[in-house]
């Protein structure tokens, strides 16, 4: 086991239990952001595939702000797009996280100006998944 290797390497003292716990917590939260990132990148290869194929033009920036407000981003985009985006492994909780978090972009990111979008929702969209990857990065 990996853990065994590091305390050995390193030679933990006496608090060797302590030190072991504080690694599997740190590895179980690295492993969690490792699986929230998976999410996000293969939402992001959806909705660049929806971009790509030009059904979802008509989707704007106004539309996609409002729903992201709302906090029912998710919902629209999995009534809007159907069978173009599969986020079927993402929990009520993933949702909602990303939702909040997004809401919180949409209230403080002028999307033309830092994320490079000036008309298409999806694009938006994109631009937030990929805000949120930046976040995890630098929050982790």
């Amino acid at each position: 086991m990996e853990i065994d290797i590091i305390e050995s390497r390193f030679n933990f003292p006496e608090n060797r239990k302590e030190v072991r716990n504080f690694l599997i917590e740190i590895i179980n939260k690295l492993l969690e952001v490792k699986m929230f990132l998976s999410f996000l990148t293969g939402m992001g290869f959806y909705i660049n595939g929806a971009i790509e194929t030009n059904k979802y033009d008509n989707i704007g920036i106004d539309e996609v702000k409002k729903q992201i407000c709302q906090k029912t981003i998710f919902n629209f985009l999995e009534e809007r797009l159907s069978d173009d985006l599969d986020i079927s492994l993402w929990t009520k909780e993933d949702k909602s996280e990303v939702s909040e978090e997004w809401a919180n972009f949409a209230h403080a990111i002028d999307e033309k100006r830092k994320l490079c979008v000036e008309s298409k929702g999806l694009s938006l969209i994109m631009a937030y998944i990929l805000q949120s990857i930046q976040l995890r990065f630098r929050n982790n």
